[in-house]
C-alpha cells in the first residue's frame, strides 16, 4: 500500500485555509475520499481492461508493468503520483478529466512549484514534510530535462491507461515539446561542460586514492576496489547501476578479445569492448582479491564489486549497491578536494558524482580519434545527439579551423 501525507479539503475550501488542515491518510483512502467532493458530473471508469475503478488502482496496474526496473519504477511512481497529486489538490480533478490546457499549466508550474511553501521541502531533507504531516513532492523548481522527462513519463501512462480504456482521451498526445528539446538540448550542453572531467582531474583523483593509502586511511582491499571503480568506469563508460548489477560471468571471450555483455537501460542487451589497459586493472583487482587472470573457463557468478566485511576482508559472493558506489567515490573525491588550493577546483571535487566518469569516457575516446559511431556504441546512446553531449574535441578542432578565415581586405 502506498502512503502519502496529504491534506484533505473540502472543493470549496480556499487555498489559505488548507495549510491548517493536515491528515496523514494512505492513497486510496484519500481518492476515494476526495472522489466525493469533486464535481457531481464526475465519472469512475468501470468497464476498463485493467479492472480499476479508481485512478490510484489504474496507476498501480501500469506501475506494476516496471516491477522488474526499480528504477525505472520508482521515477514512473515519483512524477504519475506527482501529478495526481497536483489535478487533486490544484485543480481538484481526476485523471479522465484532464485536458490539454491542465497539461500546459501543469508544465508551467513545474518550472515554479507554488506556493512553494505548500509544494517544495528542503532538498534532503523531508523533516519539513513530516512537521506539516503532508506530502511536499518537491524540493523546488524542475530543469528543463526534468520536465521534459516528467512529460514523455506521463505521456507513455496516459497511453497505457486508454489503451486500457479507462481513461478516454490522452491530452499529453497534443502537446509538441520541440521547444522544450531544443533549450533543453542547449541547457544540457552547458551542465555537462561543467560536470566533465579533464585528464588532469581525473588523475587527481587518481592520485588522492593513493595518498589515502600512503597515509594508511583506508585498508589495502578499499583501495583496490576503489582504484578499479574508478578505472573501469572511466574506461567502459558504464552506469553505476550497471557496474553493481554484473557478474564476472557476464564477460566474454570471443577470437580472443575480451567483451563485457551488458543489460542496460530499457532492458537493452549489448555488449561493450574491453580494451587492453582495462584488462590490466581488471586482472590486478581479480589479483588483488585472489582471483586468477580474466579465463572464459574460471570465470564465477560473484559480483564485479563486492563487499567488505569488518575486517575490510572481500566477501567475493556479496556485492554493493549504487549508493555504496556513490559514497566510496564522494569520499575520494572530497579528500581530493582537501589537497588542492584551487578554489574552482575544490568546489567541483565536492559536486562530483560517478555519472561524471561515464562523460568522461565518452569524451575521452573522441580524444583518441575513436568513431563516433563506436563511441555511441559503447555507451549505448539510442540518439546521436546524446553521444554529441558528451564529445568537445569536434569543437575545438572547428573553433581552430575558424581561424583560417580571414575578411580584413588585403594591402
Amino acid at each position: 500500500m502506498m502512503v502519502l501525507r496529504i491534506r484533505i479539503f473540502p472543493k470549496s475550501m480556499p487555498i489559505k485555509r488548507l495549510f491548517s488542515m493536515t491528515a496523514l491518510v494512505t492513497v486510496s483512502s484519500l481518492v476515494h475520499e476526495h472522489l466525493l467532493t469533486l464535481a457531481d458530473n464526475h465519472v469512475i471508469q468501470k468497464n476498463n481492461l485493467l479492472n480499476a475503478h479508481d485512478d490510484i488502482t489504474a496507476i498501480s496496474r501500469w506501475l506494476e508493468e516496471f516491477r522488474l526496473s526499480i528504477h525505472t519504477y520508482r521515477a514512473y511512481e515519483k512524477e504519475s503520483l506527482r501529478f495526481l497529486y497536483w489535478l487533486y489538490v490544484a485543480q481538484k480533478i481526476t485523471l479522465n478529466e484532464a485536458r490539454k490546457q491542465h497539461i500546459h499549466d501543469y508544465r508551467v508550474f513545474l518550472m515554479d512549484p507554488q506556493p512553494a511553501e505548500f509544494w517544495c521541502a528542503p532538498l534532503g531533507d523531508r523533516r519539513n514534510s513530516r512537521k506539516k504531516a503532508q506530502w511536499m513532492p518537491f524540493s523546488g523548481p524542475l530543469k528543463l530535462r526534468s520536465i521534459q522527462a516528467a512529460m514523455t513519463i506521463l505521456n507513455g501512462m496516459f497511453t497505457y491507461l486508454l489503451n486500457a480504456q479507462y481513461l478516454s482521451s490522452n491530452p499529453f498526445s497534443l502537446i509538441k515539446q520541440r521547444l522544450v528539446e531544443k533549450f533543453d538540448v542547449e541547457s544540457r550542453k552547458i551542465d555537462i561542460v561543467e560536470r566533465m572531467l579533464s585528464k588532469e582531474e581525473f588523475h587527481l583523483l587518481i592520485q588522492a586514492i593513493e595518498l589515502m593509502h600512503q597515509r594508511q586511511l583506508k585498508a589495502p582491499a578499499w583501495i583496490e576496489r576503489s582504484y578499479f571503480i574508478f578505472y573501469f568506469l572511466a574506461y567502459l563508460g558504464l552506469r553505476v547501476g550497471e557496474l553493481v548489477s554484473h557478474h564476472w560471468t557476464d564477460f566474454l571471450n570471443m577470437d580472443g578479445k575480451w567483451w563485457l555483455t551488458i543489460l542496460g537501460k530499457g532492458k537493452k542487451l549489448a555488449r561493450v569492448p574491453v580494451n587492453n589497459q582495462c584488462l590490466v586493472v581488471i586482472n590486478n583487482y581479480r589479483q588483488s582479491l585472489g582471483l586468477c587472470e580474466l579465463n572464459r573457463d574460471r570465470l564465477t557468478a560473484d559480483p564485479l564489486i563486492c563487499k567488505l566485511n569488518k575486517n575490510n576482508t572481500p566477501v567475493l559472493q556479496e556485492g554493493v549497491t549504487e549508493r555504496s558506489i556513490h559514497l566510496i567515490l564522494k569520499e575520494v573525491a572530497l579528500f581530493a578536494a582537501e589537497q588542492t588550493d584551487n578554489r574552482s577546483l575544490q568546489e567541483k571535487f565536492k559536486r562530483f558524482s560517478p555519472h561524471w566518469l561515464r562523460h568522461f569516457s565518452a569524451s575521452m575516446q573522441a580524444q583518441a580519434d575513436i568513431p563516433f559511431e563506436f563511441i555511441k556504441a559503447h555507451h549505448r546512446h539510442s540518439k546521436d545527439e546524446t553521444t554529441r553531449l558528451y564529445i568537445h574535441h569536434e569543437d575545438h578542432e572547428r573553433h581552430d579551423w575558424s581561424q583560417h578565415l580571414d575578411l580584413k581586405q588585403k594591402k
